[in-house]
């Protein structure tokens, strides 16, 4: 399906790693009558994205637990700030890795335990690389982009790896 406008989309990467496919969902944001002032001056529409004021019920059946399983994270209930200024590299690592999701190659691509992790506007800075796990969607507020901050010190690869 195409993006619409003020929609979020996937984009599955294949990688030359043996069964190894990355989800990355960004948010589209395009002009229209009723946002476009908004976006010519660098301002936020006013509203909030719906993904983050809907109830959140979302399961994984396969999951061994899926009635405990949370899908959905936001990553400022981990504890990160989006100021600028705290590092939030832990607590968007925390929100990935919560409930005993597998990463760091050692889960052989399993698909039991999918996440969304939401970053709400704000600019988020981080220190080191934030780690993807498979099956996870990183989704930003499209009304009012987040941004990820490398520290002045940060030294990995990429920022997210």
């Amino acid at each position: 399906m195409p993006c619409d406008i003020l929609s979020s989309c996937s984009i599955m990467l294949f990688l030359p790693i043996p069964s190894l496919i990355l989800t990355i969902s960004f948010s589209v944001l395009l002009a229209t009558p009723s946002n476009s002032a908004a976006i010519a001056n660098g301002t936020s529409t006013g509203e909030p994205f719906w993904l983050e004021v809907i109830k959140h019920q979302g399961s994984s059946p396969f999951n061994p637990d899926p009635g405990s399983y949370q899908v959905f994270r936001n990553v400022k209930d981990f504890g990160a700030v989006g100021d600028g200024q705290n590092d939030d590299t832990e607590a968007i690592n925390n929100a990935i890795s919560f409930g005993g999701r597998c990463g760091g190659g050692e889960c052989i691509s399993s698909t039991t335990t999918r996440a969304i992790v939401y970053f709400p506007a704000g600019t988020y800075l981080v220190s080191e690389s934030i780690i993807a796990y498979y099956a996870t969607q990183l989704i930003g507020d499209p009304n009012n982009p987040p941004t990820l901050l490398a520290s002045d010190s940060f030294n990995d690869l990429a920022v997210i790896g």
